[in-house]
């Protein structure tokens, strides 16, 4: 099994050589199989800006792994994800990373993930084993298949919250469960 670690130097080296380490995602490759871990369970896996930052190198990697075929998006503990980083601090580092300092900058940036996680060449799977709310669930919207426990339940709460959805959730909704039930999970906001 290899881990996939993010090199501190400048130097880009081939995929299969390549050095990460992550702060919120565990990368564990066995053969061709990459499963990708959003890993702070004590926080029931929050999409921070460093969440982000990470998941956008980690995409870059996995885009120019030619060995790896297959990938499953997981979170650890007893959440997929609670979805986007709503903490004070996650808000106020948001706007200080070099070319994101503006809310349409960061739509922007989570947009491109978003079409770039559904573009992977890898045959993608979500793996979902509690719960997946907001961002989470638009994450998984991404993935060739989603596979859910018992205990999986998904919510987009941003419409009760006065928020947009964004990041191309609407369109990849419907196309993945028609109109109807796609109106029915945004409009109530219910699980």
């Amino acid at each position: 099994m290899d881990c996939y670690r993010r090199s501190d130097g400048p130097e880009h080296f081939p995929a299969a050589a390549r050095d990460m380490v992550y702060e919120t995602i565990l990368v564990e490759k066995t053969g061709n199989l990459a499963t990708v871990t959003f890993n702070q369970p004590q926080r029931l896996n929050p999409l921070s800006p460093q969440f982000f930052i990470e998941f956008k190198d980690l995409l870059d990697h996995l885009r120019s792994d030619h060995t790896c075929r297959f990938v499953i998006f997981t979170g650890a503990g007893k959440a997929f994800s609670c979805g986007f980083d709503m903490s004070a601090s996650a808000i106020e580092d948001r706007y200080k990373k070099p070319g994101l300092d503006t809310e349409r900058l960061w739509q922007a940036f989570a947009q491109d993930i978003m079409t770039a996680m559904e573009n992977l060449e890898q045959v993608t799977f979500g793996a979902v084993n509690g719960a997946a709310v907001g961002g989470g669930f638009c994450f998984l919207l991404n993935c060739d298949f989603r596979i859910a426990s018992d205990l999986a339940t998904f919510r987009i709460p941003e419409p009760r919250l006065g928020m947009p959805l964004s990041w191309g959730a609407t369109p990849r909704m419907v196309a993945l469960i028609g109109p109807a039930k796609t109106k029915e999970i945004i409009m109530t906001c219910d699980k």
